[in-house]
This record gives structure tokens, C-alpha cells and sequence, in this order.
């Protein structure tokens, strides 16, 4: 007997999410290890480049399932857009940049230091002290 092979289909952005969301909770993790109080974290904000191509829902998806069965299954995930910046190498000007679009506006150089907008950056961790509770 044989069977037909089939590739499994893939989604790529959520993988993608899924590693996003995976190095999320290791530093969440990390921060709150560092306390000297036990902390409860509540809700996590997140800058996310928009170069990074980040889907939310994708993310979102991919937060809910690594935060199950760990200290941080209630802990929101709140995601702000950083919009991406450049500077252009040859005459200095800043512009805004986007996937494929690198190019300066003023003097048509395609030679741009990426200035924000790339990044993954934790901004706030809203945290309740474990001390507090009866």
C-alpha cells in the first residue's frame, strides 16, 4: 500500500508569532525573577517595529498558547505599532520607511541607516504584589 505524501501546511507568520511570543514570556520571566518582592504580572506592553511585520492576532494567538500552564496565564499582552524611521547615509535626511522602501525622498540615495522601527521592545510590566493577598 502507499499513501500519497502531502506537505503539511504551514503558517509562517504564526510561527513566526509563536517565536515573538516564546522570547516574550523568557523576558518576562526575567523581570520577574529580579524582584525582590513576589509579583503577579497583570499585563505586558509591547512596542512592536513596524519592519517586523508582526500580525497582532497572529501574536495574540501565539501569546495565549505559551502563557497556558505558566505564572503569566492571565496576564495581558498589549501591543503598540512603532512606525519606522530612517536616515539617509548620502545627504542626512530623516524619512518614514516601510518593507522595500528604503529609498530617501530628498536626494534618492538607497543607502538608509534604520533609525526605529525594527524592534521588539518591552515598555511596562503591570505587576500586583503576591504580598498583598491573604
Amino acid at each position: 500500500m502507499t499513501c500519497a505524501k502531502k506537505k503539511p501546511k504551514k503558517n509562517k507568520s504564526l510561527m513566526h508569532e509563536l517565536s515573538i511570543a516564546t522570547a516574550i514570556l523568557d523576558e518576562v520571566q526575567r523581570a520577574v525573577a529580579a524582584q525582590a518582592a513576589p509579583v503577579r504580572v497583570t499585563q505586558i506592553e509591547i512596542e512592536v517595529g513596524e519592519l517586523r511585520l508582526v500580525m497582532p492576532e497572529s501574536l495574540q494567538v501565539a501569546w495565549d498558547a505559551v502563557r497556558q500552564d505558566t505564572p503569566f496565564a492571565n496576564a495581558e499582552l498589549v501591543m503598540h505599532e512603532k512606525k519606522a524611521r530612517a536616515r539617509c547615509r548620502k545627504c542626512g535626511a530623516d524619512f518614514p520607511a516601510s518593507v522595500g522602501r528604503y529609498q530617501c525622498p530628498g536626494c534618492g540615495a538607497a543607502d538608509a541607516e534604520m533609525l526605529e522601527g525594527n524592534d521588539i521592545l518591552m515598555k511596562c510590566l503591570v505587576c500586583e504584589s503576591e504580598e498583598d493577598e491573604i
